[in-house]
Order: structure tokens, then sequence, then C-alpha cells
């Protein structure tokens, strides 16, 4: 059995000295909610569940939702880990969950590479390929006087951006959409069956 499949299979139990009142019943991996509107969801449990919160499901990890609790964890990675639940997202996604998977300092050498293209200053270089971009994918379907904005503009907008700024050439923009889908649709995305195929799409983007 995979990792996932494991993690689900076993019946949810709560360890008897965490206190009653900050257990959730909640799994991310199957929560139907999560595979309709993640922030919606994730909303509702923020709104719903204590501050920092015990789910029994998955082998049992804690969900923290306060904003100053959050960046305690994200920058003491010496009392804080992402590696159980990783274990669960690879087995979904058929490839490690790199950077946000990966522990410092196995994690610097992704995130600096990141930094030099996702960082604040050169993310403001972008502002004016990013407008023209939102440009030519608007009058492209003005005249027309309808469209499906879903699929000719908030698609291909954030899509086209990343493979330019990755090097790849734009013509390959229909596989690469197919692949991003396969990867990252919600849609079984928890499914062990379709682990291959993720794994296989995966491959594909990283050759």
């Amino acid at each position: 059995m995979s990792v996932l499949t494991d993690g689900m299979a076993a019946s949810p139990t709560i360890p008897s000295h965490i206190p009653p009142e900050l257990v959730i019943d909640f799994n991310i991996c199957s929560d139907p909610k999560m595979k309709v509107d993640v922030f919606q969801r994730l909303d509702e449990l923020r709104s719903s569940a204590p501050p920092i919160a015990y789910t029994p499901h998955n082998g049992g990890h804690w969900m923290i939702f306060d904003e100053q609790s959050i960046k305690t964890a994200l920058t003491s990675p010496d009392q804080f880990t992402t590696a159980h639940l990783n274990g669960y997202i690879e087995a979904a996604i058929g490839a490690p969950f790199i950077p946000l998977g990966l522990e410092p300092p196995q994690h610097a050498p992704w995130r600096n590479v990141m930094i030099k293209y996702l960082g604040p200053v050169n993310i403001k270089k972008l502002e004016e390929a990013v407008r023209l971009r939102a440009e030519e994918l608007i009058s492209a379907v003005a005249d027309k006087g309808r469209c499906d904005f879903v699929d000719e503009v908030a698609v291909p907008m954030p899509i086209t951006i990343f493979m330019e700024l990755m090097g790849l050439p734009l013509e390959w923009f229909p596989e690469f959409r197919a692949l991003a889908v396969r990867i990252l649709d919600p849609s079984g995305l928890y499914d062990p069956s379709q682990a291959d195929a993720r794994a296989q799409a995966n491959g594909r983007v990283m050759a």
C-alpha cells in the first residue's frame, strides 16, 4: 500500500495527552470541500477551529491557524517539521513537494534559485511584461463580445508568464497546460490510482 492509502486506512486515534477541545475532525487528504474550493474550506476551518488544532487523520498532525503562530512555526525548523504530511502529498502527486517539502538546510539551494526569479525586486521588473500579456489576451477576445474567460484569459495568463520565466517556448503551451492540470487538478488529487499518471507528468515537467 502507498503512504497515502496507509494513512487513510488507519483508524484515527487521539493521543491521551491532547486536550479534547483542541481536536478537529478534518482530513486534508479526503475532505470533499477541499476539492471544491480550497481557500473557502480553510477559511471555514480558521473561523471555527482553535488557533492551534489537532486532527487524528493521516497519522495525526497539528494545524495552525493564527498568523503569529504560523510565523513562529515557519521560522523554527528545529521545533517544527513538514516531513510527516509531505509523505502523503508526495504519494498523491507522485513527486517530492519541492521546495516546501524540504527541511533546512536541504531546501536552501532550491529557495535561492526561486528567489533569483521570484523575489520582490525581480517580480516588480515583470510588471510591464505582465500588463502587456494581459492586454494581448484581452484584445484577442474583445472583438468577439464574449469569451470563455477561464480558458482564453485566466488559464493562459499565469502559465505563459511562468513558461517565459523558465525559458520555455510558448508553442509548448498546450502540452505544458495539460501537464499542469494532470499534476494539480483537485479532482482525484488524493486518489492513489492516479499517482502513476501524476508522477509521469511530473517527470515530463522536470525533464
